[in-house]
């Protein structure tokens, strides 16, 4: 079942309602998993937070054109790679752990330690516990196409600079990973539907 929506896709099935249903899922989670990492490193400049520095985005997307395009390849790429990496580290643990709750305990526990940092405890002890729910959430009740997705869109918000003001010459670049992840969602929500209108459920006949 967590390879439904995703073998879909490979075979071709891109307008198939459970396909738009995760790419929406992994979009909206992705965006979720980036905010919690810019909340919880933004912290300090709200509160007195000693100890947590925010992040900076890679170099590559400042400079060339192919170090540009190459980091948005890089993105989706590590998208993948992670997501299947989850799934068969979920597999592995379920084989040796029976119960199914377990299992899912086991895995937020590490995804947690794999997200905790070495600058301020509590907050990096929140912002972990809300990246494993995000993430188990993303994985058991969406699969991994959603969990693809959502990893693939937390690194486009993630790794570009978003400048608000225009005299930047990045200002542009800044917003292509925005744009892909809002049509990613866009996409998604429209073949989710099934061939139905937008506005269907505000027709007479409903």
């Amino acid at each position: 079942e967590y390879l439904i929506s995703w073998t879909r896709l490979l075979g071709g099935n891109y307008h198939d309602p459970m396909v738009g249903r995760d790419l929406l899922a992994g979009a909206l989670l992705g965006a979720s998993l980036a905010l919690v990492e810019h909340v919880i490193n933004a912290l300090p400049a709200w509160f007195n937070l000693a100890g947590q520095t925010p992040i900076n985005a890679d170099g590559p997307v400042v400079e060339s054109t192919a170090h540009f395009v190459a980091m948005l390849l890089n993105c989706a790429i590590g998208g993948i790679f992670v997501g299947l990496t989850m799934l068969f580290l979920f597999f592995l643990i379920r084989s040796g752990i029976r119960n199914y709750w377990a299992a899912i305990v086991v895995l937020g526990m590490l995804i947690t330690l794999i997200n905790l940092g070495r600058e301020n405890v509590i907050a990096e002890t929140l912002g972990a516990v809300l990246i494993a729910a995000l993430v188990l959430t993303a994985l058991l009740r969406f699969g991994l196409l959603a969990l693809i997705v959502a990893y693939s869109v937390q690194n486009f918000l993630q790794a570009f600079p978003v400048a608000l003001d225009p005299g930047r010459w990045y200002f542009a670049r800044g917003f292509v990973p925005v744009i892909i992840a809002l049509a990613l969602a866009l996409y998604g929500f429209r073949i989710s539907l099934g061939g139905r209108p937008i506005l269907g459920f505000l027709s007479a006949d409903e």
